[in-house]
């Protein structure tokens, strides 16, 4: 599964994330910048600019699954909100996939 990640947020987390392994027996997910991942303490969800470091994470949710609302931590803004991406593949050049992926302003785009 992958995940897409959207809300007004500072800094700005927000994008596609794609499923990158398993951390501590969770999948993690990655950015595709590797600039934000998704990863699970076993307590909770998080979102965060390091794969399992607490004090990097910006968003969390109690849930049991990656899937739904993030509430700030740790100086993150806004409300974080991650929906299944689906399980389509997307060929094209870099830039094409950008402008998909985020759109002509730099904003997540509906995909």
């Amino acid at each position: 599964m992958n995940l897409i990640v959207t809300g007004t947020l500072v800094p700005d987390a927000t994008g596609l994330f794609v499923e990158a392994g398993v951390y501590g027996g969770y999948p993690y997910y990655r950015r595709g910048d590797g600039a934000w991942f998704i990863w699970s303490s076993g307590q909770g969800w998080y979102i965060g600019s390091s794969l399992g470091s607490m004090p990097d994470a910006r968003w969390w949710n109690q849930e049991t699954n990656p899937v739904g609302i993030y509430q700030p931590y740790n100086g993150g803004e806004g409300i974080a909100t991650a929906v299944s991406a689906g399980g389509e593949i997307v060929i094209g050049t870099v830039d094409y996939l950008r402008e998909l992926i985020y759109g002509h302003n730099n904003n997540l785009a509906c995909i």
